[in-house]
């Protein structure tokens, strides 16, 4: 899905909120799978029945403009003849359209001229039936507007704006718009009214034109494969068109930033490639000249769960997804798109997919000595391997981002590959080397930015998590066995995480209102990424606090998970998801609502076995087996144990040795 609004509206919904929705669609929508069929149920609508396609037939033959001949001639076509032909064009419900559209304009409805149609000529799948119908209407339109509409409309893959249609026609395109160029308006309306009876263009409110995905695919190929140099044409007026209808370089809202992706996607299909890059990197993601995002004014920085948006953008840059970029892009730009594109590929959860495209990208900023950017590149396989279970790979690559963040001679690289070592460190449950490494990285923060000596957003986060284990484990394994020593020392840590988490929120607050960012809608997404981490820190730590001192009254700690998970859900980033979930359940497991925590641990279940995330599979088991512990059924939670353990002998998962 690449509307945010609409995927966190069905996500949210899928999630166990009230309401219904009803999508229909050719393709799966993937970005469900990871929920409960039960709340997201799938219905595939197979080809209609001969009976119901021979109703269909009739109704279609003789609409009600046709003459008392034709509607003659259909009465007395019989039922069995009807579901001939039914089966014959596959029961497909837009062919049968077409095929009774065609032969009621052409041969008086009568549906025995079918015979007259040319056959499949290879075609197979899913519309094969529809591209023999769609084939006689490009003969019958042979040099006629019609067809140049069809040309047309081949160009998009959504309804086509009035806009857009007007910039096409007043370009004389070779091959395409010279008869629109020249055409009245009333043979123009009378052109769009014949492909409407003959179900080839649906009929639009708004002045858009827009037909079926079948029709628009066909007609597209048909113009790239015999005119090539009208559709690059006719792309490159589309992508002029598209960059300039935001009226800002840099749009606030979506319905400001959608014409910048379509322009992006036009531009690569005419071939200007570096013309697509630049708008997609300074319009779209809003970098500046200094090479850095501008996170106070960029659309998409600031919206979240857009990352599916990106995708779809960067898509039209690669000749193979995801793994071959068009020849005419430089390395740089190469290199930009290909690192772009194993990001966003990452954050969707798609982990396999993104490791090409990392390494290609990681290995031209190599060859064209870009250390800070090899060392993000460094960074981002590193995070990606850590979450398949490839510890050891992971450690290889914080290495090598250390020694890229090194040769910049830059604090801001050298303290975040310091950390993300730390946190590989960390899962490798070698906690004091972690440690030791999360305190140089601080050493380096506090000298970059002496007024705020902690490392704090994700960095913070990272080191917080080490320190929020280590008390729990300490609690789990001899809470009554503490001295007095071990509590107030165990206390102190939590005050310290809490004060960490604090200086996050203090932050990114300082910055809103520096920038006068309106709207939680408006605020970037690092921005809401770190403060659903402080908030599921902040919650945490309230509750290892209650149960150090024995009590039940965890504070805010419940509206906090929830914000957090509320918040990490709308970032789109499915690995930092699922820690939240996994926290979440184990507090509702602690506050004995079993209910809550299984269909939190479900909804992390269905993502991590999506993406494969190997580290998080074992977190599932691990809190599948405190589930059942604590609801007494000890063999379910001896299997969940045992499967963690394997995994965990496997991997060199570390982290949770304590737990089992």
């Amino acid at each position: 899905l690449c509307d945010p609004a609409v995927l966190s509206l069905l996500q949210g919904l899928a999630a166990g909120q009230p309401g219904l929705v009803v999508v229909t669609t050719r393709l799966p929508v993937l970005d469900l799978n990871p929920f409960p069929h039960g709340l997201c149920p799938q219905l595939n609508l197979e080809k209609l029945s001969e009976h119901a396609g021979a109703k269909l037939l009739r109704s279609l033959l003789a609409p009600s403009d046709a003459s008392p001949k034709q509607r003659k001639v259909v009465a007395k076509t019989s039922e069995a003849e009807l579901r001939r032909a039914s089966g014959e064009f596959g029961g497909h419900a837009l062919t049968l359209r077409l095929l009774a559209s065609y032969l009621a304009a052409a041969h008086g409805g009568d549906i025995q001229r079918r015979t007259e149609i040319g056959p499949l000529l290879g075609e197979d799948g899913e519309g094969a039936h529809a591209q023999r119908m769609l084939r006689q209407y490009e003969q019958w339109y042979t040099d006629q507007p019609q067809l140049d509409i069809l040309h047309l409309l081949g160009l998009f893959d959504r309804p086509a704006a009035p806009g857009a249609i007007t910039a096409l026609r007043n370009e004389a395109i070779p091959g395409l718009t010279k008869r629109l160029h020249r055409m009245g308006t009333a043979n123009w309306s009378k052109s769009l009214d014949g492909l409407r009876r003959a179900g080839l263009l649906n009929q639009e409110s708004d002045g858009a034109l827009d037909c079926h995905p079948l029709v628009r695919e066909y007609f597209g190929k048909q113009l790239r494969n015999k005119y090539p140099g009208a559709w690059r044409a006719a792309h490159s007026t589309l992508f002029d068109y598209f960059s300039s209808v935001p009226q800002k370089h840099l749009p606030d809202t979506w319905e400001e930033a959608d014409p910048l992706f379509q322009a992006v996607a036009h531009g690569c299909q005419a071939g200007r490639f570096q013309d697509a890059k630049e708008l997609y990197k300074y319009r779209i993601v809003g970098w500046n000249d200094r090479g850095t995002p501008k996170y106070q004014n960029s659309f998409t920085l600031r919206r979240f769960g857009a990352s599916n948006l990106y995708l779809s953008a960067l898509f039209h840059f690669f000749d193979d997804p995801w793994t071959k970029t068009y020849a005419q892009l430089t390395l740089d730009e190469r290199a930009f798109v290909l690192h772009e594109a194993g990001h966003y590929l990452f954050i969707l959860g798609r982990l396999r997919e993104a490791i090409v495209p990392m390494q290609m990208a990681l290995e031209l900023r190599v060859t064209l000595e870009h250390w800070w950017e090899a060392g993000t590149a460094a960074r981002l396989l590193r995070e990606v391997h850590l979450h398949l279970g490839e510890l050891e790979k992971a450690k290889d690559y914080a290495e090598k981002g250390i020694q890229f963040a090194d040769r910049t001679g830059k604090r801001f690289p050298m303290m975040g590959l310091r950390a993300a070592k730390a946190q590989v460190l960390f899962y490798m449950g070698l906690t004091h080397e972690a440690e030791a490494c999360f305190v140089e990285a601080e050493a380096i923060e506090m000298k970059r930015r002496p007024q705020h000596p902690v490392l704090t957003y994700i960095w913070g986060f990272w080191y917080c998590e080490l320190l929020l284990d280590r008390v729990e484990k300490l609690i789990n394994q001899s809470l009554a066995r503490l001295s007095p020593g071990q509590r107030r020392k165990s206390a102190a840590v939590l005050k310290d995480v809490q004060r960490r988490a604090k200086k996050t929120l203090a932050l990114w607050k300082k910055q809103d209102s520096a920038t006068r960012i309106p709207t939680p809608a408006d605020l970037n997404l690092d921005s809401v990424l770190d403060r659903a981490n402080a908030d599921l820190t902040l919650g945490r730590a309230l509750v290892l606090e209650a149960r150090l001192s024995g009590g039940r009254d965890f504070g805010q700690a419940p509206q906090l998970l929830d914000q957090a998970v509320e918040g990490l859900r709308q970032t789109g980033q499915q690995h930092h998801l699922v820690g939240g979930l996994l926290v979440r359940a184990r507090f509702r497991c602690l506050r004995r609502d079993f209910k809550g925590a299984d269909a939190d641990l479900q909804e992390a279940t269905g993502i991590v076995e999506r993406s494969e995330m190997v580290i998080h599979q074992i977190d599932v088991n691990l809190e599948y087996a405190r589930l059942f512990r604590a609801q007494k059924c000890h063999l379910e939670a001896s299997q969940y144990r045992e499967k963690a353990i394997n995994m965990i002998k496997k991997t060199g998962y570390n982290r949770r040795d304590g737990e089992l």
